[in-house]
């Protein structure tokens, strides 16, 4: 169990790494493929993290990247996955979300993550997608662009994608 579990999860925060990932998004293909199941896909990353690191020490820095992955944990529901993906950015799997649902929940962790006191006024750029049928390294791109979409218009910002092109979710919750 041991190594199984070390082979699953990330050793600085605990979290899914993507050895995972695979499995999981498999899985979570398979159910859309038999019964119809969409899931959402959210890419999130620390701005300017880097900036961190260098002005405070790695310390701080995997200090901060605990914290985030703590917050993370408590914020989601039990079913979705958390998956550090590298360095400061980490992916989730929301099962059975729609858009609208996985919009709602990335401006729930934006806010969160921007008023924890253990964060000190980090903030974080999020892009999300839901799963239409494209494949596994499709759906991360998407994803990624949208993520990037959100970091080059300014930074902690959130995109997603829908119907072939990118949009900016202006929801302020």
């Amino acid at each position: 169990m041991y190594l199984k579990n070390l082979s699953e999860k990330d050793t600085l925060t605990g979290l899914y790494n993507r050895l995972k990932f695979d499995e999981i998004i498999n899985y979570q293909i398979n159910l859309y493929k038999r019964e119809g199941r969409k899931f959402s896909l959210i890419m999130m990353d620390l701005d300017k993290f880097k900036k961190i690191n260098d002005a405070f020490g790695h310390n701080i820095g995997d200090r901060i990247l605990i914290e985030l992955s703590k917050i993370l944990r408590r914020n989601l529901r039990k079913i979705d996955f958390v998956f550090r993906w590298g360095g400061d950015e980490f992916l989730i799997i929301l099962p059975n979300t729609n858009l609208k649902s996985a919009i709602k929940v990335a401006h729930k962790l934006k806010k969160i993550i921007l008023l924890d006191k253990n964060l000190k006024n980090i903030t974080a750029s999020i892009g999300l997608t839901v799963y239409n049928g494209e494949n596994i390294d499709e759906i991360i791109n998407i994803a990624d662009t949208a993520l990037y979409n959100s970091k080059n218009s300014g930074r902690n910002k959130i995109f997603f994608y829908q119907r072939g092109e990118f949009f900016e979710s202006e929801k302020h919750s």
